[in-house]
């Protein structure tokens, strides 16, 4: 199938828009990363002091993931893992999205400024 560039344009709408849905509706991004997405202090801390964990959610705009490509991005969400294959530190969660909820997510993220 052949499609002409206002069918893919229309396309990547639609993946953005899903994709805004799922980072603030479903997947709740918005929770520690901020409602902007700019990164957030934790409003809580580890049950463990031991235990490695953040206490700081990094920005999810522009610049702050530069060295991230939408399928590095699209592969963190479905992996749970950097692009260098290091797992993230808790308390993001390793989230299992399907291949298209991931596109979706990193179509949405890389779309912000």
């Amino acid at each position: 199938m052949i499609y002409g560039a206002a069918s893919l344009k229309a396309a990547a709408a639609r993946d953005v828009a899903r994709g805004k849905y799922l980072v603030h509706n479903v997947a709740m991004c918005v929770d520690c990363h901020g409602p902007d997405l700019k990164g957030a202090a934790l409003p809580f801390k580890a049950a463990d002091p031991k235990m490695p964990f953040v206490t700081v959610a990094p920005s999810l705009r522009g610049a702050a993931l530069k060295h991230y490509s939408e399928a590095d991005l699209a592969r963190a969400v479905s992996t749970g893992k950097r692009p260098q294959g290091s797992p993230f530190l808790p308390p993001m969660p390793h989230y299992r999205m399907n291949s298209t909820d991931a596109a979706a997510v990193a179509a949405y993220i890389k779309s912000l400024k």
